[in-house]
């Protein structure tokens, strides 16, 4: 999916959060959950300010009833953002979680599974809840005895906002292949990689996998979580890769005393979407990708060239 959205965005988000693993969500002011309810293991960042609680907003029991099924909330004054995470889908627009944008006022939104735009904007949201302030039961006691006046705009000079960077997303093609022995001392770091990235995975229905990297290549060097693989797998002692599956995202990264691990989200139609490695250099052949890549290689591909190749896989 990769489109904008304006008359039908509200019914795509309800039907997106309901095959969603975790709700994942930096907008401005929050006041309905008839398209959106929070609840265990969601995110939130809003502005819960004083002004924005006063002024209507943001509303403070419905931050009550959220926290209270188990959301973690966080409070970032300022805040101006529209961005959802839904499963493996970003939603970027206009809309606050509103009745009024929900039927009165005109939205768009563009909608996009992206490894890009999914990867950017889930480094966005973990530097917001980084940078803003945890709502606990102390914060909630306080804003909901917060005298409500609504009004259509705040006057006044307001914090001058923190900034934001946004990282440059990056694509990997990486040979992986069946590793010749196991690592029993390597057990415990795996489960507590393997539980970090469960937390993380964008759909219900996917699970985790890792890669076991060592050496110096600039892959082991350089990617990070949100970043994107495809992976060429091999079985061991084969030359030629067997399946060649579509881009997914790293979850965790993990920088172990021997190596350095990245655990991968398997979605649960990854057997299905994989091509052979002849179709592979097929498709890299038909966009003219630049630079050499082998059975072997670990190395990023420009963005503009995985977003082509996101979109051919399939034909």
């Amino acid at each position: 999916m990769d489109e904008l959205l304006s008359d039908n965005l509200w019914p795509m988000i309800k039907t997106l959060a309901k095959t969603s693993s975790a709700i994942r969500a930096a907008v401005a002011y929050v006041t309905s959950e008839k398209y959106l309810k929070f609840g265990n293991g969601d995110i939130l960042i809003t502005d819960a300010s004083k002004r924005a609680i006063a002024s209507g907003q943001t509303d403070a029991r419905l931050l009550a009833g959220a926290f209270k099924r188990g959301a973690k909330l966080y409070s970032h004054p300022g805040l101006h953002s529209k961005i959802l995470l839904l499963g493996g889908t970003v939603v970027i627009g206009s809309a606050n979680l509103s009745e009024s944008s929900a039927s009165t006022m005109v939205e768009a939104a563009w909608v996009t599974d992206n490894p890009a735009a999914v990867g950017m904007a889930t480094s966005f949201i973990n530097q917001l809840t980084n940078q803003a302030i945890s709502i606990d039961q102390g914060f909630l006691d306080k804003i909901q005895k917060i005298k409500v006046t609504p009004q259509p705009r705040f006057k006044g000079k307001g914090a001058k906002p923190k900034q934001v960077i946004i990282p440059k997303h990056r694509t990997w093609v990486v040979g992986v292949h069946e590793l010749k022995k196991d690592y029993p001392d390597e057990q415990e770091f795996i489960e507590s990689g393997t539980a970090a990235a469960e937390a993380k995975v964008t759909k219900s229905s996917s699970e985790v996998s890792w890669i076991r990297w060592t050496g110096t290549t600039r892959f082991r060097t350089e990617a990070k979580e949100g970043d994107a693989v495809i992976q060429m797998w091999s079985a061991h002692g084969s030359k030629t890769p067997s399946a060649v599956y579509r881009h997914a995202p790293i979850l965790h990264r993990q920088d172990e005393d021997t190596c350095t691990r990245f655990f991968v989200e398997d979605f649960a139609d990854c057997q299905d979407t994989s091509i052979t490695w002849s179709k592979l250099k097929k498709l890299m052949k038909k966009l003219d990708m630049p630079g050499k890549i082998g059975p072997t290689s670990a190395r990023g591909i420009p963005e503009a060239y995985s977003n082509a190749l996101f979109a051919l896989w399939g034909e």
